[in-house]
């Protein structure tokens, strides 16, 4: 079974890598807060009132491990890349819908339908290829924007998981400190991921009401870059008879050699 530092060194995008959660330097800040802690509990009982000043010496030359500050610089970091990202998005997005709606409205004078079933009018090839390019641009950006979505739950995630092992190593002790860094963590917007998402949904509604005549199922399908994957039976039995033909035949000819010799 894959630990959680699998599943994210698995599932980040390798463009991205700086941007995400040090996954592992975080949970070895709160293994020597662990460790600190216990060893002082434990070592205690070897100081008497005579002693007492060593004990506090000791205390005091600890190097602390600053976990606060290194999980909220974290989540800076996060937010920054996810920030960013967002906006660059936003921006893409908006210059295609409009690149599109120029391409509409300059389009060549429309060509007259062929005959009177044809209700359709008939499309410039520039006007045609075009649309398919801004089509397979809005594509991209969609797969960017789930990749952005997956970065954002994914850092979440490994935060909450360093919050939830901070508390159970560190105890009761640190609970403030835990109750402070978890809050934080809820105020940054890749945290709930609700502004990736809009976009997702903004786009799949355009892509929907633009290019597919309000059907979902085959504008979704298409952003997913869906492929049918239906199997051709015919094509299988074709392949098959033949496949058949050409094994009597081998066996026709080896008769023929046979005979021969």
């Amino acid at each position: 079974m894959l630990t959680f530092k699998e599943k994210l060194a698995h599932n980040l995008v390798p463009e991205w890598e700086e941007h995400y959660v040090n996954y592992s330097e975080l949970k070895h800040h709160v293994k020597q807060i662990q460790r600190r802690a216990s060893f002082l509990a434990m070592s205690s009982g070897d100081y008497t009132e005579s002693n007492e000043p060593e004990r506090a010496r000791l205390i005091k030359t600890s190097k602390p491990t600053h976990f606060e500050e290194e999980f909220l610089d974290e989540c800076e970091k996060v937010e920054r890349w996810y920030c960013t990202q967002l906006e660059e998005f936003h921006k893409q997005f908006a210059l295609l819908q409009d690149q599109y709606a120029q391409a509409r409205t300059s389009q060549a004078p429309l060509v007259p339908p062929t005959t009177d079933l044809d209700d359709a009018p008939v499309e410039s090839d520039a006007f045609t290829l075009e649309r398919d390019s801004i089509k397979q641009s809005l594509v991209e950006l969609y797969k960017l924007l789930r990749l952005l979505q997956n970065f954002a739950l994914l850092n979440y995630t490994a935060l909450r998981k360093v919050l939830k092992k901070h508390k159970k190593k560190c105890g009761a002790r640190f609970e403030k400190a835990h109750r402070s860094l978890n809050d934080s963590l809820h105020d940054y917007a890749f945290s709930h991921a609700l502004p990736v998402k809009e976009s997702i949904l903004h786009l799949e509604h355009y892509f929907t009401a633009t290019f597919h005549d309000n059907d979902r199922v085959l504008a979704l399908a298409e952003l997913d870059d869906w492929k049918d994957s239906t199997l051709n039976w015919q094509n299988v039995y074709t392949g098959l008879k033949m496949g058949m033909c050409m094994v009597l035949a081998t066996w026709l000819l080896w008769d023929d050699v046979a005979l021969v010799a």
